[in-house]
């Protein structure tokens, strides 16, 4: 077997108990998949952004926020981080939430989410749990 054993790494995301540890890893983890477009923008008083991608292309631009976070109320989390980006008028194309819990009924939390940005937005919103992180 190459590479790092997929139900060791999820047990050990499990394990992550420390904001700061989850934030770094993930922060590692995304830099090195999405590469130079991604930037780290978190830390204490980050107004909900942990992290930030400006993608561009032919069509125009969009900006992604990245939220992670290791809450075992993962809806109540990013709910309370919308409503943050939407309290700093802060604009965004997309918003991505990791996280290291188990997410069971995903299709309600990216409705409740999406319901939390109101109708007018065109705002994507998605979901990235600890199973989603481990490629097999």
């Amino acid at each position: 077997m190459n590479g790092i054993d997929p139900t060791a790494c999820k047990f050990a995301l499990t394990q992550i108990k420390d904001g700061f540890i989850f934030e770094e890893f993930s922060h590692s983890f995304l830099s090195a998949i999405l590469g130079h477009s991604f930037l780290h923008a978190g830390g204490i008083k980050d107004r909900g952004i942990d992290g930030l991608e400006n993608l561009f292309t032919k069509e125009g631009n969009e900006r992604v926020i990245y939220q992670y976070s290791i809450e075992k109320d993962p809806e109540q989390k990013a709910a309370r981080t919308l409503e943050l980006l939407k309290a700093n008028k802060i604009k965004f194309d997309q918003f991505t939430y990791v996280s290291n819990q188990e997410i069971h009924y995903k299709d309600k939390f990216l409705e409740s989410l999406s319901e939390t940005l109101n109708s007018s937005s065109k705002c994507n919103v998605l979901l990235h749990q600890r199973d989603e992180v481990v490629v097999e």
